[in-house]
């Protein structure tokens, strides 16, 4: 179970229409701090921008910080294949 802040932050994250994604992973200090990541989806860098730009503004102070990782491929789900 989650803490009641994350929850909070998740969820209010999870709801936003250009939210496909969100999900908690293990920080790697000192490296990577965060442990909440939601993905968007843009056309275009300003588009992707904007939407993290309206997380940030509704999550507020409970956000202490983020960083934008931009995908440089386009990868396909597969699902799970067992060989045979």
């Amino acid at each position: 179970m989650l803490p009641i802040a994350t929850s909070i932050v998740w969820g209010a994250s999870a709801e936003l229409p250009f939210v496909s994604h969100c999900y908690q992973r293990p920080r790697h200090l000192p490296d990577w701090p965060y442990n909440l990541f939601a993905m968007v989806h843009g056309k275009t860098e300003q588009d992707a921008e904007r939407q993290v730009a309206a997380i940030a503004e509704l999550l507020g102070e409970r956000a202490r910080s983020h960083e934008v990782l931009y995908s440089t491929k386009i990868l396909k789900k597969t699902g799970l294949r067992i060989g045979g």
